[in-house]
């Protein structure tokens, strides 16, 4: 959007023509008074006691096998972002899997990022948090405003579970 539209503004406005930019249908400060509007009407309520219960069962602090034992050291909520680039190859094997399986790429790496935290950590129940762009509905495309949504993905491995028993439950 922020390309888009003042490189489209600035070819019309130099020719004198209108705005080709439609109508936005909403401004991202009316997005955010709607939701505060829902959680104040308690509109959200059903839908938190669901989590809190999906999610009641929070596993401990999750350490690597080579973590020390050393019960003082404190948490860290430092996290990263990690580009990586995936060999043809290799991806080409993702999406022929994920099609064979009825999902998409980024199910089969995530089952494989939890079949490695399983074998790092020897934790079976895993909890992620991903970050959605929440702009599913078509009136929100072309709204400039943060819209997203962490969400939590919780994965249960069971002993000797295939890859495609687990992609089935991812």
């Amino acid at each position: 959007i922020f390309q888009r539209e003042p490189a489209t503004l600035y070819a019309t406005f130099s020719e004198c023509g209108a705005s080709p930019l439609a109508e936005v249908p909403f401004q991202f400060a009316d997005y955010a008074v709607w939701e505060k509007q829902m959680v104040r009407k308690s509109l959200f309520d059903d839908q938190l006691e669901y989590w809190e219960k999906q999610l009641a069962i929070a596993p401990h602090n999750v350490g690597f096998k080579n973590d020390s034992d050393d019960a003082n050291k404190e948490a860290s909520f430092y996290t990263a972002r990690e580009q990586i680039e995936v060999e043809e190859s290799l991806f080409l094997g993702v999406r022929k899997l994920s099609q064979e399986e009825d999902c998409t790429p980024f199910t089969v790496f995530l089952a494989a990022l939890n079949m490695t935290i399983d074998f790092y950590t020897g934790e079976e129940d895993i909890r992620l948090g991903i970050i959605s762009a929440n702009r599913e509905s078509g009136n929100r495309a072309g709204v400039i405003g943060n819209f997203t949504n962490t969400i939590v993905l919780r994965t249960q491995i069971e002993l000797n579970s295939t890859v495609r028993q687990l992609l089935k439950q991812v």
